[in-house]
Parts: structure tokens; C-alpha cells; sequence
């Protein structure tokens, strides 16, 4: 199985995960927007008929949230909407015979838009701006309104990004108002949410969870500040590459909270 993954990866495919008695069968649709001189491909998974539940990848490198996701709603049912970038991460186009790139997770707000295209290009054009902002426009188009929360799928590197980056003395401890970090779980997987109920339920099951400071977050364009803006509930589900079962542990345990099982 493990050589299996490894080719679906290189050869830039994504696929649902494979069905198992009494699964949901997926509806899938693509949809394409234009950016530059690139057209993005942005894939939608229906399971069953409820549009309450919507989980979102937007870096199509990270296939462990992908296939953890897609396993989860199999039986749960729900909404997956997820970029296909050639498992890049980063998104790269051309316009006015310049090369620009972007981070899909820095684009949900104007300060966002501009600083992810001077960081990742070097420059910032009004066409550029223009092309991200339809991009992004396009992206939050794909989730749902009558989603009660929005849940993001994440993956990070083995010491990259964890929930002591947000503890007290970490570098991103003024994004939090509350952390709670345990020794039971891996300190790379750890959920991120806008939503101080989700967190008390995240911290009593015994999950390390960060709540976000939304007044005070840094503006980078991410969803979960985006969202944090307009007071809507959001969850990040962060887990390491490769934890497959840890982080559908994590999307199914938060998906029973929020039908209040």
C-alpha cells in the first residue's frame, strides 16, 4: 500500500479513499477559474445530501488531510472542497509577462492578497491583486453558507508547526487566547479554532486545541482569520504528514461534536 501512495503522489492524483461497507459514494465536480495565464482546478466531493458539513484542503501537497477527510465524510457524509495544483503548494501564474505565486491560504483579505504576492513574487501589480482576488472570491464561492462550521484540513513537518507555537513562549503566541497542549498527543497535531465552545469540548476529550485571538491575529489572509473576522466558527485540523489514522481520529472526533453526539 505504502508504494501505492508514494505513486499516486508523484503522478499528481487525488483520490477519494477507497469505499468499505456502507460507505457514501462521492458526487464529484470540478470547477475552474482563471488566474493569469493559469486555469485552477478546484474539486468538490458531495457524500449524501447534507451541505451542514464542509471540509476544506488548500494546499494540495498535504494528502494525508486529504485522504483522512475524504475517509471521514465516506461514512459521516458531508462537503470536501480541495485545490489540485500538481501537489504543489504554492500557486504559480503568469500575467503581463511576469511570473507571480501565491500561498491559497493567504488570500482571504486584501492586506492578504499583498502580502503573500510581495513575500512569495517579489512584487505586487493591480492585475496581480485583481487575478487573487477573483481566485479567492472563487474559494469562498465552494463553502457553503449553510455550513454551521467550517473545517479546514492541514498538514505540517515534524517540529514545523505545532500547538507550542502558540504557548507562551512560542512565536505565534500572540495569534492565541487560550492553548491547551497535552503529553498524550503528538504536539504537531492539534486543532486551531475561532470558536471558544469547540475549544472547551477539544481541550475536556483531551486534544491539544488553540483558540484564536481574532481580534488580535495577525492579518495574513488565512481562512481561519478570515473567518475569525466575521465571528464565524472555523476549525483547522492540523496533523503531521503521514498520520493517517491520528488525523481522521481528529476530523471524526470533531465532526461528532459538532452534531452533538
Amino acid at each position: 500500500m505504502i508504494w501505492i501512495k508514494i505513486l499516486i503522489v508523484l503522478l499528481g492524483c487525488s483520490f477519494p479513499a477507497v469505499s468499505q461497507p456502507g460507505a457514501i459514494e462521492p458526487v464529484e465536480t470540478t470547477g475552474w477559474c482563471q488566474v493569469g495565464d493559469t486555469k485552477i482546478a478546484v474539486k468538490t466531493y458531495r457524500y449524501g445530501s447534507s451541505g451542514k458539513r464542509v471540509i476544506v484542503n488548500l494546499h494540495h501537497n498535504e494528502i494525508t488531510a486529504i485522504e483522512a477527510a475524504h475517509k471521514v465524510l465516506s461514512l459521516s457524509g458531508g462537503m470536501l472542497v480541495h485545490i489540485e495544483n500538481g501537489n504543489e503548494r504554492l500557486i504559480s501564474f503568469r500575467q503581463e509577462g511576469r511570473l507571480f505565486r501565491f500561498d491559497p491560504n493567504r488570500i482571504f483579505t486584501e492586506a492578504g492578497i499583498r502580502k503573500t504576492l510581495a513575500k512569495l513574487s517579489g512584487r505586487v501589480t493591480p492585475a496581480a491583486i485583481r487575478s487573487v482576488r477573483k481566485f479567492a472570491a472563487f474559494m469562498k464561492s465552494k463553502l457553503t453558507s449553510s455550513a454551521s462550521v467550517v473545517i479546514a484540513v492541514h498538514n505540517n513537518e515534524d517540529g514545523d508547526l505545532s500547538v507550542d507555537s502558540y504557548d507562551k513562549s512560542g512565536d505565534l503566541r500572540r495569534e492565541a487566547s487560550q492553548v491547551y497542549a497535552t503529553s498524550q498527543h503528538d504536539a504537531d497535531n492539534f486543532f486551531l479554532t475561532t470558536d471558544a465552545s469547540l475549544f472547551r469540548k477539544l481541550k475536556a476529550a483531551g486534544y491539544n486545541v488553540v483558540l484564536q485571538h481574532s481580534k488580535r491575529a495577525t492579518d495574513d489572509g488565512s481562512l481561519s482569520v478570515y473567518y475569525g473576522l466575521k465571528k464565524k466558527k472555523y476549525v483547522n485540523v492540523e496533523a503531521e504528514t503521514g498520520q493517517f489514522e491520528i488525523q481522521e481520529e481528529m476530523i471524526g472526533a470533531l465532526v461528532e461534536m459538532i452534531d452533538g453526539r
